[in-house]
């Protein structure tokens, strides 16, 4: 599931973004830190155990090579958008580099790197998981959650309890989303905490969630995502955090097609039409 809330940012968080994050900064960093890792681990065993270092050495060599060829495997499937990983499960996956997010985030800090730049990165790895189209089991049943701060600051409209009472004075990014909505036929709600957001997922049980909100609500939501397909998309925030915020309508459109299929001729039976929200059921 994707869990997202209000937003939190640190204070000197960018404004925007500019190019797209890329997968590489946090493939580099895990390695980094593998590495670091490997080799403490194996200065320990001759300084603490100098009689079972020999044994632990091959151990530790056999599953230092193992967690090499899967970074390597990783790092090309991420270039070459080729998945060669495909027996694992791209959830395996997530929280297999995912357990070394903590470290690969201090050791970006350490090189100069902000935390909102290798959590983008790790995002951008997480998304790359996610296989193309799988509209037979996911159109109709995809949910994108929204933070409750794309609404215009001082709007009164309720849409946290339906997005549909929207007005769509133009205003902000909910007059935009809602047209792609009834387009496509997802289902889409504002969630104003991490907690509302998990009930979501829980509750309506969708095939695939697209969800919206800072770097850090993002990364914290994915680590307990579980095996729901998952597309994470940053905000923008040219106002700052919590304020006024803004979605790439582009990327998002991107991540309905990759997850869901086209509006029109590919839907799965069962599908709603375009023009029609798609209600998970309770």
């Amino acid at each position: 599931m994707a869990v997202i809330g209000h937003e939190r940012t640190d204070p000197a968080a960018p404004a925007g973004r500019g190019k797209s994050a890329s997968a590489a900064l946090y493939l580099s960093l895990a390695t980094a830190v593998s590495v670091a890792a490997g080799g403490a681990a194996a200065t320990a065993s001759r300084l603490l155990a100098p009689a079972a270092a020999a044994p632990f050495r091959g151990a530790l060599a056999a599953a230092a090579g193992a967690w090499g060829l899967l970074l390597l495997l990783e790092a090309v499937s991420a270039a070459t958008g080729r998945n060669l990983l495909r027996p694992l499960s791209a959830n395996a996956r997530r929280r297999a580099l995912g357990a070394l997010y903590p470290a690969c985030r201090l050791a970006g800090l350490a090189a100069g790197r902000s935390a909102d730049a290798v959590a983008a990165s790790y995002l951008a790895f997480s998304n790359g998981l996610e296989p193309g189209c799988s509209k037979g089991r996911i159109r109709g049943r995809l949910l994108v959650i929204l933070p409750r701060c794309l609404q215009r600051e001082g709007c009164a409209r309720a849409v946290t309890e339906d997005v549909r009472n929207c007005l769509r004075c133009g205003k902000c990014d909910m007059a935009a989303l809602l047209p792609l909505m009834e387009r496509h036929g997802f289902a889409m709600a504002v969630a104003t905490g991490g907690r509302l957001a998990r009930a979501m997922v829980r509750d309506l049980k969708p095939a695939g969630v697209i969800a919206v909100a800072c770097e850090r609500e993002l990364v914290e939501g994915l680590h307990g995502a579980g095996g729901v397909p998952v597309i994470c998309i940053p905000n923008r925030r040219p106002e700052g955090p919590c304020r006024n915020t803004s979605v790439d309508m582009a990327d998002l459109e991107a991540a309905v097609l990759r997850l869901a299929g086209g509006p029109s001729g590919e839907e799965a039976s069962g599908s709603p039409p375009p023009g029609k929200a798609a209600p998970l059921p309770r």
